[in-house]
């Protein structure tokens, strides 16, 4: 493995912890206590400027329920891929933060809604399936079908 190879893993690695702990809603600081180390080497392991030993990955896939391989496999994000996903992390968090709040009427309110949206989603999802089955049908009658029963 060359060294840039090296320097990749050791920021794919980085980049996985991270976003597992994002995931978790978990801070460096209850990671490291969590891991018994410093909250500085958790950083620099995030950002790709340190490696990690084997029995460190264990205890990380310990905390997060993972299995050694995630660390290892083929597909990298790529850069906008992790920035959406984080981005998409980050509004589920204040989302989730901001449904804590509300009371069970409010909670109601919001699934009904919800609810409603994701039938509208499927309508629009329908409808544009219908319109594509209606053009190709209008086709095949103007310039008759190209699979003809002989």
């Amino acid at each position: 493995m060359d060294e840039n190879e090296l320097k990749n893993l050791k920021k794919s690695i980085g980049q996985k912890i991270k976003s597992e702990r994002v995931k978790k809603n978990m801070r460096v600081e209850e990671l490291a206590l969590i891991l018994n180390v410093s909250e500085s080497f958790i950083r620099l392991i995030e950002r790709g400027e340190r490696g990690t030993s084997v029995p460190f990955l264990l205890q990380v896939c310990s905390v997060f329920d993972l299995n050694i391989g995630d660390f290892f496999s083929k597909k990298i994000l790529t850069l906008n891929e992790q920035k959406e996903n984080t981005a998409r992390q980050n509004l589920l968090n204040v989302i989730n933060n901001l449904l804590r709040i509300m009371d069970m009427t409010q909670l109601n309110f919001i699934l009904e809604t919800l609810k409603n949206l994701e039938i509208m989603r499927k309508n629009m999802v329908q409808n544009q399936i219908n319109k594509k089955n209606y053009v190709t049908g209008a086709k095949e009658k103007v310039y008759g079908s190209k699979n003809k029963k002989k």
